[in-house]
């Protein structure tokens, strides 16, 4: 793993965004919050590794901007975690 590898099955319950039972809720926006901030990224970092402008990612982050499928293969990359998790599948 990486610097920026979040190991999602021992999250337990600890991410602020899960149910209580270690699951994610379903805002794709929330779960990537909660990535950038457990590697203490800022806006401005993670959307030049991935891209895109800060507002862009602002956007995605807030609910009001939609992923392509570029950028949800270069989140997943990026924290090395599974699309189907990232997508809340």
């Amino acid at each position: 793993m990486t610097d920026t590898a979040i190991d999602v099955s021992k999250m337990n319950g600890e991410c602020p965004h899960c149910d209580g039972t270690g699951n994610i809720k379903p805002d794709i926006g929330d779960r990537l919050l909660w990535l950038r901030k457990q590697v203490s990224a800022t806006q401005e970092d993670l959307a030049a590794t991935i891209g895109i402008s800060r507002p862009a990612l602002a956007n995605m982050e807030a609910g009001k901007q939609g992923f392509t499928q570029q950028n949800i293969k270069l989140i997943c990359r990026h924290f090395e975690v599974s699309a189907d998790w990232f997508l809340g599948i």
